[in-house]
């Protein structure tokens, strides 16, 4: 539990990712069939419930939160709660892929809240009982951002 606790091991892979190889684990960012309309009002919605308005960083994460654990029938009850005893890592990305759209952005300005063409959300989420922190997407992130990632 120390080791673990601490980084150095972990008993098991991400199941989700067991098995992929790393540009098939990057190349599943989501793709949004949602209409305009209501991806902006998605977006105004959780950035208003956030306070998130203005006053934008080049790199916002949005994290999600679910747990890891092996052979134990209640591992549900470790995950998100609002998300119906999953991880919260599909809304993580799905918000940060609409918050990354320049419709939905332009769409925003008229509602009041400006995202800078420079600001990058990232989908992330936290391993509540590992309390490791996955990036999601990366193979999106644009270059100019990486090095700052690295940083965060």
């Amino acid at each position: 539990m120390f080791t673990d606790a601490y980084g150095k091991t972990r008993p098991t892979k991400r199941s989700e990712d067991e098995g992929l190889a790393k540009w098939a684990i990057e190349a599943k960012a989501p793709h949004v069939t949602i209409p305009l309309d209501a991806r902006i009002q998605l977006a105004e919605g959780a950035l208003r419930a956030m306070s998130l308005t203005h006053g934008f960083a080049p790199i916002v994460l949005v994290v999600g939160h679910g747990a890891s654990t092996v052979n134990n029938p209640y591992d549900t009850g470790l995950a998100c709660g609002a998300c119906g005893g999953h991880t919260g890592e599909a809304n993580a990305r799905v918000a940060a892929t609409i918050l990354n759209d320049t419709a939905v952005r332009e769409g925003l300005v008229p509602r009041g809240i400006n995202i800078p063409g420079d600001t990058w959300f990232v989908a992330a989420q936290h391993d509540t009982t590992t309390d490791e922190v996955a990036l999601f997407d990366l193979a999106i992130v644009p270059s100019e951002r990486l090095g700052q990632l690295d940083d965060l």
